[in-house]
């Protein structure tokens, strides 16, 4: 193979100058490359529903404490309602991968979550000063994987792989096509899956739990807050959210790793002023 030095590009070709000291043109060969770019768009949908709830169970004279119940029931669904562009990058027959897949919307996620709060407010007018302590309790919190197109069917499905001498279950996700080096869209065909050059553009999940939901059991967490008041205009307020310093850290079965479920110890203060 011929080698050069000092390379230069004009009249549509790349020359270089060999030991002899001659110029000549290098060999070329012209090739379409795919690369991908990212830009904003409008394609999430969040569907949000709920009901809050107060009660509020009047004052203990005896203690001058008030019992206010309250709380919540949510459910927040978001989704992509936007098909995208995914490309599996490696190489292919010593090139460049030359495919671009197009991937179905309709992934997201679902989490719920059902709380109460008993809150136990102590006036003591002859003070001045305002005592709240609140217990707040999650009865039930879950969140969940989901992926479904336009008619609310499961866009994913599973089947069993070999693994050496290991059969293994995963979540498989097909693209809708894909387009190859002349921007030409072939659509996915279920003879592609067992295709070794086809086959990397699909989605693939190793964990078998992937879209189950995952539950979490209840906590509860206790949180103090102190009011004073001097005059009619000025508050100073001190605050400590899980003063007893609970925790709760869950192994999820779902999402893999560890989450903490109670919000840490912390603590602060304000002061309002009234003009």
């Amino acid at each position: 193979m011929p080698t050069g030095t000092t390379p230069s590009y004009r009249n549509g070709a790349v020359y270089y100058t060999d030991a002899t000291g001659g110029t000549f043109p290098a060999g070329a060969e012209l090739d379409t490359m795919i690369y991908t770019y990212g830009t904003p768009s409008n394609s999430g949908k969040t569907i949000k529903k709920g009901v809050e709830y107060s009660l509020n169970l009047g004052q203990i004279r005896a203690l001058k404490t008030s019992i206010v119940v309250d709380g919540a029931w949510f459910y927040i669904k978001r989704t992509s309602e936007q098909a995208y562009y995914s490309y599996a990058g490696g190489t292919l027959n010593g090139k460049r991968y030359p495919f671009l897949a197009l991937m179905p919307a309709g992934s997201g996620n679902i989490s719920q979550r059902i709380n109460t709060n008993f809150r136990f407010i102590t006036h003591i007018p002859s003070l001045k000063m305002v005592f709240s302590t609140t217990a707040q309790v999650v009865w039930y919190q879950s969140d969940q994987r989901i992926y479904k197109d336009s008619n609310g069917n499961d866009v994913f499905y599973q089947r069993t792989v070999k693994n050496g001498n290991e059969d293994i279950t995963k979540y498989f996700i097909d693209p809708i096509g894909f387009y190859d080096k002349k921007l030409d869209f072939i659509s996915w065909q279920p003879e592609f899956r067992d295709n070794s050059d086809y086959e990397r553009m699909m989605s693939i999940f190793a964990n078998r739990y992937y879209y189950d939901k995952e539950v979490y059991p209840p906590t509860i967490m206790l949180n103090f807050r102190l009011t004073k008041e001097f005059g009619k205009f000025m508050e100073l307020s001190f605050m400590a959210n899980n003063f007893l310093k609970l925790t709760k850290t869950y192994k999820t079965e779902v999402f893999g790793g560890y989450k903490d479920l109670i919000t840490p110890l912390y603590f602060g203060a304000e002061i309002k002023i009234k003009i």
